[in-house]
C-alpha cells in the first residue's frame, strides 16, 4: 500500500476519531489500530527491534507512514502533553504560564534562585524539585533577582495548584466533568499568556472550570446536576449537599456573563488572573469535599 492510498484512508479515519472525541495526540495510535482492522493486518505500535521476528514487524513501514501523516497534518499539536495541567503565575509585571509536572512518589518542592543538579539521594526516594525549573521561559537574570517574598508566593501557588490538580486528575479518570474542568483551568491560563492576551475568554474558561467543579460536587451526591452558568446558585446547591468550604469570595471573582467572550463585558488582565486562581480554589474545595464523602 503506497503513501497516497494510506493518506486517503487516514482522512476518513481521522475525521471519525475526531467525531468520537479523541484529541489530536490520542489519534495516531487509534488510527494505527483502525488501519490494521480495515486492511486485516497486524500492525506494531512502536518500531520493532531488528531481531523481532513477529509477523507484524514487516508492516512497520505502514505504521511509520501513519505517524508521518499525523506529523505533517498537525505538527506540534500531535505531541502528547504529559503535564498535570497549566497555570498562570504573575511575576513582577508579567504573567508566565507553567506546566505542572507529573510526579511519582514523595517529592519535596522548594523555590530557589540557583539551578541545582538532581539530588544525589534521588535513588533512595528522597527527591526534590525546584519549582522555578518548571518555568521554561524564566530568564536567569529575572530568576536571580526574585525576592524571598516572591519565591514564597511562587512556591505556595505552585504547590497548591499541583496538589489540587493531582486530586482532580485522579477523579477525572472516571468522571468527565472533572476532566473537562481541568481542561478549562489550563485553557484559562493559556488565554492569559503574552501570545494570546484574551482576558475575556480566559475568565469565561475559569467560569466553566468552576461551574463543572460545582456541578460535579452536586452530582457526586445526588446522581445528577442542574444546568446553567449561575455559580452562586450552584454554590448554594452544592452547599446543601455538604460542601462546607467558604468559596464565596472565589465565586464572586469568577462570575461573569457570556458577553465576556465577545468583548461586551470588559475584563482586565488582573480580573482574569484573579478568576483563574479562584477557579483553582473552587476545584480544590470540591475535590477535598468529594474525597471526604467517598
Amino acid at each position: 500500500m503506497n503513501n497516497s492510498q494510506i493518506s486517503e484512508l487516514l482522512v476518513g479515519i481521522d475525521a471519525e476519531l475526531a467525531g468520537d472525541g479523541y484529541t489530536i495526540p490520542q489519534r495516531p495510535i487509534h488510527a494505527v489500530m483502525k488501519v490494521g482492522q480495515t486492511l486485516g493486518l497486524s500492525l506494531p505500535i512502536t518500531k520493532p527491534q531488528q531481531a523481532d521476528q513477529h509477523p507484524s514487524a514487516t508492516n512497520w513501514p505502514i505504521v511509520e507512514s501513519i505517524y508521518q501523516w499525523y506529523e505533517h497534518r498537525y505538527g506540534d499539536r500531535v505531541k502528547q502533553d504529559f503535564s498535570q495541567g497549566t497555570i498562570a503565575v504573575p511575576i513582577r509585571d508579567d504573567i508566565y504560564t507553567v506546566k505542572l509536572p507529573i510526579v511519582y512518589g514523595a517529592v519535596s518542592f522548594y523555590a530557589e534562585r540557583q539551578r541545582q543538579a538532581k539530588s544525589s539521594n534521588a535513588s533512595q526516594g528522597q527527591r526534590k524539585f525546584n519549582v522555578l525549573d518548571a518555568f521554561k521561559d524564566l530568564a536567569d537574570g529575572l530568576r536571580q533577582s526574585l525576592t524571598d517574598e516572591e519565591l514564597l508566593h511562587i512556591h505556595s501557588l505552585f504547590v497548591f495548584a499541583l496538589s489540587t490538580m493531582l486530586r482532580a486528575r485522579s477523579l477525572a479518570k472516571d468522571h468527565q466533568l472533572m476532566s473537562l474542568a481541568l481542561t478549562d483551568v489550563s485553557t484559562a491560563a493559556n488565554h492569559l499568556s503574552d501570545n494570546q492576551r484574551e482576558y475575556g475568554l480566559s475568565k469565561w474558561a475559569s467560569l466553566q472550570a468552576a461551574e463543572k467543579s460545582l456541578k460535579y460536587a452536586i452530582q457526586s451526591q445526588t446522581g445528577s446536576h442542574p444546568r446553567g452558568h449561575n455559580l452562586q446558585k450552584l454554590y448554594v446547591d452544592a452547599g446543601n449537599q455538604g460542601l462546607g468550604h467558604d468559596l464565596q469570595d472565589a465565586v464572586t471573582h469568577i462570575q461573569c456573563s457570556a458577553g465576556v467572550r465577545y468583548g461586551e463585558e470588559i475584563v482586565s488582565r488582573g480580573d482574569a488572573l484573579d478568576a483563574h486562581h479562584a477557579s483553582i480554589v473552587v476545584l480544590n474545595g470540591v475535590t477535598e469535599f468529594v474525597e471526604r464523602k467517598a
